[in-house]
């Protein structure tokens, strides 16, 4: 048969089956032309492998891409409209990244070839002669189009549907999420399937990465080769996203995707992987210099006060006070190093609302009585950050303040006095959304209590809780109450009240979170404490709570704290500060020149 002929029955058959088809020269509509059929604009040569390529600095990395870049001229040439790799050499990369998108591609083999196309830098969709016997042991006579380095997900086509070697065949391909659809010449032989990450087993497939047509080491053929890139608008899960009953239900579903715990932790990166990704931290962020500010000591019963801050990230502080315990003269032991503790704190206005609140002091002073160093820091828009300008409306406030608190972590360990190997972290309603999201993201936190926030059917009041897609996606459902339980086997303590929408959390949230924790043999880890007639908030209770599980899982010391004969830890002695002697920068200690014009877009 005829080429010519050939080709207008593969187009017929597409149309069919598949919506638009290639066909020589013609763009698909709303795609556009990834191979220019000319040169090799838009290409660039392969370096290393993702893992690699992420600890480069950008020196080594602009002098790679040169002997890449190279290598990539010396093997693929443009001969007659058609993309011709000599068989030797390395990959053909993308210059751009891709997420969700589909793909065509028309691709040729010699009799014995082998080849494939990786998506987003992970191998591969593969090529092969599928007629070849000596490759029929690694499932060759199955065809081309298998996902050939999936372990857990299938790993071959549905049906074989490649044209004879020496023949040309076309790929549709589409990828959204970790899953993938594959379409040889008019057949599905992929059918929505998890595509594994190859390089990091224990992570879902990379957010982005670059398309590239795979060396193997014999001599290959591509052409009309176009892409077009799917944005869907993302899903928001906010506030009373759900019911009550749809939550126990969603719990459900979740749970039974996973029996053991090798299982639950596939799931629970996963889990992390979106939350880093909706938030705009994937890959998470090189890390900047801290340029930390400590100043202004007040010395009280007991402990210290220092105003502090650091750069998140060039420019953008983060503001707050550092508590410190002394001995009974009022001097540091620096013999000693000291469990760390981070409070950040919930939506409460006024002139001293947010870290300034006296209940939140109270928390800070008797932690720093009981031998811990405890950062209390200002969310967007709060405290200082509010006195200098910027607002909690902030398109990336969920962004930042997720990466203000993992640099807050960085603050405590650079302290010299901090024991970097006791970290905790404990907050109330936006307070303890910013815990238990530090804490799923971040293993350095061996302690956590969130506070009046953990339900499966609220997510979260304020943009800076759930205005990304951290919940929900096409390919994972996710609510706060699995995030929580992303602390396993750490030390988890959950405070409730019967006055807000942690009010099910002994019935629904805890048991769930709890049947995770004997998934490691750990329930002894994890505890509710549940104030069934109190609303909303960190009240004495609620820190009274609080107190002996940090004392208990980080060492703190309750002597002269503890009341054992009330079994009250005492905050009398607590000294509680005017807003204005908490502030860091004044007109005697004013603001770094280098800091960000407030609203500035913060570059990550």
């Amino acid at each position: 048969m005829k080429n010519s002929t050939r080709n207008v029955l593969l187009f017929a058959l597409c149309v069919l089956s598949c919506g638009p088809a290639t066909v020589w020269g013609q763009i698909p509509d709303g795609f556009e032309p990834l191979f220019n059929g000319k040169d090799l604009s838009g290409w660039k040569g392969l370096v290393a492998n993702p893992i690699k390529r992420m600890e480069m600095t950008a020196v080594e990395m602009e002098r790679a891409q040169a002997k890449a870049d190279q290598r990539m001229r010396d093997h693929w040439k443009v001969v007659d409209g058609v993309l011709e790799y000599d068989g030797k050499g390395d990959n053909l990369c993308t210059a751009k990244d891709y997420g969700d998108f589909e793909l065509y591609v028309d691709w040729k083999i010699l009799p014995g070839g082998d080849s494939g196309i990786y998506l987003r830098g992970t191998p591969q969709i593969q090529i092969w002669d599928t007629d070849h016997e000596p490759y029929f042991k690694m499932g060759a006579d199955k065809g081309s189009g298998a996902m050939w380095n999936n372990k857990k997900h299938a790993r071959f086509p549905n049906l074989k549907a490649d044209n004879k070697a020496g023949e040309w065949n076309t790929f549709f391909i589409r990828m959204v999420g970790e899953k993938v659809t594959v379409k040889l010449n008019g057949k599905t032989v992929v059918g929505n399937v998890v595509m594994e990450n190859f390089w990091e087993r224990n992570k879902p497939v990379y957010p982005k990465g670059p398309i590239e047509l795979q060396n193997h080491g014999n001599k290959l053929w591509f052409r009309n080769i176009y892409i077009r890139e799917l944005t869907a608008k993302p899903t928001l899960c906010q506030g009373n996203h759900q019911s009550e009953a749809d939550a126990v239900q969603q719990l459900k579903r979740m749970a039974s995707t996973y029996s053991n715990l090798a299982e639950w932790k596939w799931r629970a990166e996963r889990v992390k992987h979106q939350i880093l990704k909706g938030a705009h931290l994937f890959p998470l962020p090189h890390r900047t210099p801290l340029n930390s500010v400590i100043h202004n000591k007040r010395t009280y019963e007991g402990y210290t006060v220092e105003s502090a801050a650091f750069e998140a990230r060039p420019g953008f502080f983060v503001y707050g006070n550092l508590y410190r315990p002394v001995d009974k003269n009022g001097a540091r032991d620096k013999k000693d190093k000291r469990p760390g503790i981070l409070c950040p704190h919930g939506h409460a206005r006024g002139p001293a609302g947010g870290r300034l609140r006296a209940d939140q002091q109270h928390r800070c002073a008797t932690l720093a009585r009981m031998g811990a160093v405890v950062f209390s820091y200002d969310m967007v828009g709060f405290g200082d950050s509010e006195m200098m300008g910027w607002k909690h409306t902030h398109p990336q406030v969920l962004t930042l303040q997720t990466w203000s608190s993992i640099r807050a972590l960085d603050f405590l360990q650079s302290l010299s006095d901090v024991d970097k190997d006791k970290l905790g972290v404990t907050g109330c309603s936006g307070g303890g959304t910013q815990t238990f999201l530090l804490t799923a993201l971040d293993n350095r936190v061996k302690v956590s209590v969130p506070v009046v926030m953990v339900s499966a059917h609220f997510f979260g009041g304020c943009q800076c809780e759930s205005g990304m897609p951290i919940h929900k996606t096409a390919e994972l459902e996710t609510n706060n109450a699995e995030v929580a339980a992303l602390c396993a086997p750490r030390p988890l303590k959950l405070i409730s009240v019967g006055g807000d929408w942690t009010k099910n959390n002994p019935t629904v949230e805890y048991p769930y979170v709890r049947n995770i924790y004997k998934l490691y043999g750990k329930e002894s880890n994890v505890e509710n404490t549940h104030f069934a007639s109190e609303g909303h908030g960190y009240q004495l209770s609620k820190r009274q709570a609080m107190y002996p599980f940090m004392v208990k899982h980080l060492g703190l010391d309750p002597t002269n704290v503890l009341d054992e004969k009330l079994g009250a830890y005492d905050e009398s002695r607590n000294t509680i500060e005017k807003p204005e002697q908490m502030r860091v920068f004044t007109q005697s200690r004013p603001l770094p020149a280098n800091a960000l014009q407030p609203g500035s877009k913060v570059d990550f």
